[in-house]
């Protein structure tokens, strides 16, 4: 079976699936409803996630298909997990390199001084 589905049908199914898991799995509910899904192309369902929801929701991902392929008669869904960066999570600096390089973002005149003074990172 393979009906097709809009993004506003995969809504519709999505929001009874929440109401299913609200009270059994608050965890996952609660990451579900702030990242909804996007129908990409054909039977391909994208939720865009951090890395420390991932699996969360990996680990409940064989019910979710089962349900989503049952409420919209489509026997091919498949979910693709996309994870994101949070925008207001600072980037890591784990090398003297990586950090210097992030100290010359925030002033630039360290770079001139580098350069200037002929220094090296150890």
């Amino acid at each position: 079976m393979s009906n097709s589905f809009t993004q506003d049908d995969l809504s519709r199914v999505w929001k009874q699936y929440l109401t299913s898991i609200e009270k059994s799995n608050a965890s996952l509910h609660s990451i579900l409803f702030n990242h909804p899904p996007t129908v990409k192309g054909g039977n391909v369902i994208e939720i865009r996630l951090l890395v420390t929801q991932k699996t969360v929701v990996e680990n409940e991902k064989t019910e979710l298909i089962s349900f989503l392929r049952k409420e919209l008669k489509n026997s091919f869904i498949s979910i693709d997990i996309v994870v994101t960066q949070p925008e207001d999570e600072p980037q890591k600096a784990f090398t003297a390199t990586d950090k210097f390089k992030l100290m010359i973002e925030k002033n630039p005149v360290l770079g001139e001084m580098k350069i200037k003074f002929g220094l090296d990172l150890d």
